[in-house]
Formats: structure tokens, C-alpha cells, sequence
């Protein structure tokens, strides 16, 4: 047998055991996956909360399936019309969606105390983020040795000017209105008065935003929330006291204390993880919503991703996705899902006019 008929061999043998993975794997995502009644859902909300999973199949067979954030949304959803489902806790693990997707969460807590569920947010360590989704649910635990670090809110800017005069290179770049500081990263060694009246805006309106919508949850009084962010790091024993969480508890206490007439409930018969309970939602039928996501920076040609967790949207990829939407008649609606920092002028101008156009 020549080299070149076994390395053939080789790789059909490889591409054959590829095959199996991914069969065996989309063959487990169906199985063992059930709703008992009275059944105790628990979401853990962490870091990695991402629009879309834009990892390679590879990876996706071989690491399994990495719920998105809408598979969050539509989990917390779906249980809030749920009769099996009872309770729901929220795992709250450094919340890392940013306050967009922090106030969308919100509002599917808010959904779900509103259909009369029982919603517990637990929380060791929180941040001011993972306090603002937690502040949403109807109670709020703490492991008792856990710590707020509800400091409060800082933008900062990196500035390259200094280090560049010393390597002998200057930075030529338009700078076109006050406000356009984006060039000031290369151009100066400080932050300029425009550049630092839009920032202070942005965390002004950031932070009275908590203050409203924790006091409002809460049922404090803002000023006691401020006071609580003045402090910077809180124990769990005096943000009890500050009323900013309702009980200390361990994880293993948590569903004894949603258990029903007062009595512990049965962990392995009623707790429901995120995951499973996603397997068990029947695919929507029927008229659809398209959604369309702009992801990372905005580049002409074709989206993009690497190892690293890094994304480019592709203002092609996007027109392709807005023209497939548009000509399925299926299809009613589209929602085009925004989180970026900006890019290319050029770009951004093909995807409007493709928007203009569906």
C-alpha cells in the first residue's frame, strides 16, 4: 500500500470516529432529560453568557453543547408558564453579559414573580452587576462567609501617546467633533474635558439606574443602597442587616428552604438544571422570528472567530442572514440583536441598507 493510500485510510478512519461522536452526542442531548412535578429549576448565570455559540463543530461534539444567552432567556421563559416547574433558582456566578443583557434578565425574573413562582437568587461572591440581576428575585440568599462588592461603577481609557513619542512615531488620525475621542487613545496623554463629560454621563445614568431599580426591588430606600455602596465591601451578616439579602445559607440549604409545607424537599426527585430542562422544550412551530446578531466589531465580507473568544461580524454574513429571513415567508418578524463596539463606517452601511430593505 503506497504512503499517500494510507494516509486515506487514515483520515476516512478519522473522519468515520468524528461521525460516531457526533451521532452518540446528538443522540444524548434527547435522552434522560424529564420534568417531574413540583420540580425546582436552577440557572447558574456565570461569565460565559455569550449571544451565540460560534465555536467549531468540533468543539461543539467533543466540549458539548455551551448555552447561549437567549437559551437563558428562553429557559427562565418557558418556566414562568411552566406548571411542573415551582420555584426557580439563580445561581448567580459572575454575571458577565454587561447591563444590557443584566436588564433583560431582570425583566424574565420580573415575568417570573409575576406568575406567582417562588424566585430565589443565591449568591457567594457579588459584584455590582450580580447584585442588580439578584436584587430582581423575590428573595435573596448569601453563602454566610460571602462578601458585596457593590463598589460602584469606573470607565478607564488607556492612552498610547508617551510610549510612542519614545519608539519615534506620531499618530495621524481625524478627529472630527468634540465628543469623537476614540483618536485621543493615540493623540494624548489624558483624558480630554469632552471625552470626560460623555463618560461621567454614561456612569451617572448607569448607577442612578441601580439605585432605582434596587431600591424599587428591594423596597429600600435609595439612600440605603448608596450607603451600602459607600461602604464598597460588605459582609454577608451586614447586608443582611442593610436588607439587601434576606437569608445566609449554604448551597445545601437552599432546597430545604424551598421545600413545601415547611418540610425539606426531595433534592434528586425536584432539582431540574438549566440544561436538561432546555432539552425538554418541544421546537417551536409555526410562524417564526427571525433573529439576526451583529456580534463583536463590524468588518466588511464575512463573520469570523478565533481561539481566543474574539468575533467579527461580517456585513456579507449579515446581508445573506436579512435576505434568508425577508424571502421565507415563515418568517413575520426580525430581530436584529446588537452587541458591539462599533467598526467599519463602510460595513455598518451595507447591513443598513439591508435592514432598510426587509
Amino acid at each position: 500500500m503506497s504512503r499517500s493510500s494510507r494516509w486515506l485510510w487514515v483520515l476516512g478512519i478519522f473522519l468515520m470516529l468524528f461521525l460516531a461522536v457526533g451521532v452518540l452526542a446528538a443522540l444524548s442531548l434527547g435522552r434522560g432529560a424529564t420534568v417531574a412535578a413540583d420540580s425546582v429549576l436552577w440557572v447558574r448565570l456565570g461569565s460565559n453568557l455569550d449571544e451565540e455559540d460560534r465555536r467549531s463543530p468540533i468543539e461543539q461534539v467533543l466540549q458539548g453543547r455551551r448555552l447561549t444567552f437567549r437559551d437563558h432567556l428562553r429557559v427562565l421563559r418557558q418556566a414562568a408558564r411552566d406548571d411542573r416547574i415551582r420555584a426557580v433558582v439563580i445561581r448567580m456566578d459572575g454575571f458577565g453579559g454587561g447591563w444590557a443583557k443584566a436588564s433583560e434578565t431582570r425583566k424574565a425574573l420580573a415575568d417570573l414573580r409575576a406568575s406567582g413562582k417562588p424566585v430565589l437568587a443565591y449568591l457567594e461572591f457579588g459584584q455590582t452587576l450580580d447584585y442588580y440581576v439578584a436584587s430582581a428575585a423575590g428573595r435573596v440568599a448569601m453563602l454566610p462567609t460571602g462578601v458585596l462588592a457593590i463598589n460602584g461603577l469606573l470607565a478607564d481609557v488607556p492612552f498610547y501617546k508617551g510610549t510612542l513619542d519614545k519608539v519615534g512615531v506620531s499618530a495621524d488620525l481625524l478627529h472630527v467633533g468634540d465628543y469623537k475621542s476614540a483618536s485621543e487613545t493615540y493623540t494624548r496623554e489624558d483624558m480630554s474635558d469632552p471625552a470626560r463629560e460623555s463618560l461621567d454621563y454614561v456612569l451617572d445614568g448607569l448607577f442612578g439606574t441601580f439605585l432605582d431599580d434596587v431600591a424599587a426591588d428591594r423596597k429600600a430606600a435609595r439612600d440605603l443602597v448608596a450607603r451600602a455602596v459607600d461602604e464598597g465591601f460588605v459582609t454577608a451578616s451586614r447586608a443582611q442587616e442593610l436588607g439587601l439579602v434576606d437569608e445566609l445559607a449554604y448551597p445545601d440549604e437552599l432546597m430545604a428552604s424551598l421545600g413545601k409545607g415547611g418540610e425539606e424537599a426531595d433534592e434528586e426527585e425536584t432539582r431540574l438544571g438549566a440544561a436538561a430542562y432546555l432539552r425538554t422544550l418541544a421546537a417551536e412551530r409555526g410562524e417564526k422570528i427571525g433573529v439576526v446578531s451583529v456580534l463583536g466589531v463590524i468588518t466588511s465580507g464575512e463573520s469570523t472567530s478565533d481561539a481566543f473568544g474574539g468575533t467579527t461580524t461580517g456585513s456579507d454574513t449579515v446581508v445573506r442572514a436579512l435576505r434568508a429571513a425577508r424571502e421565507d415567508d415563515g418568517v413575520r418578524a426580525v430581530i436584529l440583536r446588537v452587541d458591539s463596539p462599533g467598526g467599519s463606517g463602510l460595513a455598518s452601511d451595507v447591513i443598513w441598507r439591508e435592514v432598510e430593505r426587509t
